[in-house]
């Protein structure tokens, strides 16, 4: 039984993001920070899949494989500008929509493609003296294995 492209294509996602001269600078992670000094300024990371398969009239060895990788982008910047730091957050939002955009098999992983389906930005205060937009994407990946 085939193994779920989903670990592989989280990996090439982390490669483009890596690649990306539109995230030069930005910490990008296979995973949301753990540690306070883990956050910095700019950071994107790759955060939950959700994953359903299908098996119908695809015979006992090929499945479907239809999930959503989400891609969190976060901005933080001391100070008492929130439009700077939520606009800043688009611009992330958009390099990494760049990003899929420009491989959506994700270097083959895929046997179909990948792309972004939606977006939720949130802005808020981040402490007393800054702010904070935080960029939700989904990246839905289809495959069949």
């Amino acid at each position: 039984m085939a193994v779920s492209t989903a670990p592989a294509a989280k990996q090439k996602l982390l490669d483009l993001f890596n690649a990306s001269v539109d995230l030069t600078g930005v910490t990008r992670t296979w995973a949301a920070p753990t540690k306070d000094e883990e956050y910095t300024e700019e950071h994107v990371w790759l955060g939950d899949v959700s994953q359903t398969e299908k098996w119908a009239s695809l015979g006992a060895q090929k499945r479907d494989e239809d999930y959503t990788v989400e891609v969190v982008v976060q901005v933080t910047r001391p100070g008492d500008d929130e439009i700077t730091v939520e606009t800043r957050a688009w611009q992330l939002q958009a390099a990494v929509t760049a990003a899929v955009r420009a491989d959506v098999t994700l270097a083959g992983v895929l046997s179909q493609w990948a792309e972004v389906v939606s977006t939720r930005m949130e802005t808020r205060p981040a402490g007393p003296s800054s702010w904070l937009a935080k960029g939700t994407l989904l990246v839905h990946c289809r495959s069949r294995i």
